[in-house]
């Protein structure tokens, strides 16, 4: 006697089953064959920022600015140098969008700085009554550095510039 597997319950169920899964390829499918394409070109500039500084030295005031050469958007700082003498007084006096950092021990410009733009002037003024009894040369060196501006943020990522070694003197 021969059983008829598709009479049982269990024929039935197997057949709905085959059916759905039939069903549910498909779209699975479709699912990973799915493409799509593009045509065309957009230029992409990766160039470094170039910045160069701008001293004007009046007796011995010294005004700084810092401009933009390059064709990319940058971070700038800049650090100033000067003797740490008794007879000394210096004041440095920063013009808009300058703050100081006190753990960087240096002035950063704190908007983004556009190719062919200058910041703002820092002003550094030397009191010539007590300078004038100086023995020696003297010099304010302002050290400058630059950074590419990225769009993931507003801040900068100083750790992609260059460092230029120099530290503060004790």
């Amino acid at each position: 006697m021969k059983k008829n597997f598709w009479k049982k319950p269990y024929g039935a169920i197997a057949l709905i089953m085959a059916l759905v899964l039939g069903f549910a390829v498909n779209p699975s499918l479709a699912y990973f064959t799915d493409y799509t394409t593009a045509a065309g070109t957009a230029p992409v500039a990766l160039e470094p920022s170039h910045t160069e500084i701008i001293e004007i030295l009046n007796g011995l005031d010294k005004q700084i600015q810092i401009k933009n050469t390059g064709t990319s958007e940058a971070f700038v700082r800049l650090r100033i140098f000067y003797p740490a003498l008794d007879n000394l007084d210096v004041k440095i006096t920063a013009g808009a969008g300058w703050v100081w950092e006190e753990a960087e021990n240096c002035w950063i410009y704190t908007e983004v700085l556009k190719p062919q733009a200058s910041t703002t002037v820092v002003q550094v003024d030397v009191d010539e009554t007590k300078a004038g009894s100086l023995t020696q040369d003297f010099q304010i060196v302002v050290v400058h550095e630059s950074v590419q501006a990225l769009y993931d943020g507003d801040h900068p990522d100083w750790n992609l510039s260059w460092s230029h070694g120099m530290e503060k003197g004790e």
